[in-house]
């Protein structure tokens, strides 16, 4: 994870599988590809290269943030927990967004989607495109899969998150 992109992870684009579902995985991991599943986060790390849980840097499951904020926001960022930016493919900090918003990404696309924003997405899915809604994943909720929308997070908007960028 240091001397590599996290979004390249191994020269595999994170955002161009275009073969692959991102969050489904019925039969391929995620990140690490070698059996590890990254939504179900029952046993295994999200990307445990250092041996440390994604976002439960302070034991926090983060599937699991029903009555926390996405990375518990509490003046840490969500991936500079090792002062690493999340996507450093153009030097900015993914989540210290102080001026930018993430998912707005106006001009800035969250991983080079082609002039498409992360999050808006109103007709065309994040990494499939193929007919797939990545906040949906076929009327199911992308982590915790017990009727809670993950970007929706209890009737908040998961990319606003209560007035703050997140």
């Amino acid at each position: 994870m240091i001397e590599l992109n996290w979004c390249t992870m191994i020269e595999l684009n994170w955002c161009t599988m275009i073969e692959l579902n991102w969050c489904t995985m019925i039969e391929l991991n995620w990140c690490t590809m070698i059996e590890l599943n990254w939504c179900t986060m029952i046993e295994l790390n999200w990307c445990t290269m250092i041996e440390l849980n994604w976002c439960t840097m302070i034991e926090l499951n983060w599937c699991t943030m029903i009555e926390l904020n996405w990375c518990t926001m509490i003046e840490l960022n969500w991936c500079t927990m090792i002062e690493l930016n999340w996507c450093t493919m153009i030097e900015l900090n993914w989540c210290t967004m102080i001026e930018l918003n993430w998912c707005t990404m106006i001009e800035l696309n969250w991983c080079t989607m082609i002039e498409l924003n992360w999050c808006t997405m109103i007709e065309l899915n994040w990494c499939t495109m193929i007919e797939l809604n990545w906040c949906t994943m076929i009327e199911l909720n992308w982590c915790t899969m017990i009727e809670l929308n993950w970007c929706t997070m209890i009737e908040l908007n998961w990319c606003t998150m209560i007035e703050l960028n997140w």
